[in-house]
């Protein structure tokens, strides 16, 4: 958490859902930490983003994968190593991949 209290974090996501598969991504430039940033796309949105595939995140817009963001994904308390979607509780598919690694400045 020290590592994200120190960036100037800018969060991504709300998507709206609707009973089409079709999902609009929404970036908000506001610093938030994770619970905040849910909070924020539940009320104003529907809820963080999802992503089931490759595919999903593909649609981006290019802008939006150079910039920090919140996703749907969190780690579940039990068992261990289950993460989870915020959106729907359901475990990620997936799996766990950082898509970067992490600066040590």
């Amino acid at each position: 958490m020290g590592f994200c209290a120190t960036l100037f974090l800018l969060f991504f996501g709300c998507f709206l859902c609707s009973g089409f598969p079709l999902r609009h991504y929404h970036y908000v430039p506001l610093p938030m930490n994770w619970a905040s940033a849910q909070s924020y796309c539940r009320e104003h949105y529907s809820d963080l983003a999802t992503f089931e595939s490759a595919a999903d995140i593909q649609t981006l817009n290019a802008d939006f994968l150079y910039q920090w963001a919140w996703l749907g994904l969190r780690d579940g308390p039990e068992p261990s190593d289950t993460w989870r979607w915020s959106s729907t509780g359901e475990t990620s598919r997936t799996g766990y991949q950082p898509w970067a690694k992490r600066s040590t400045e």
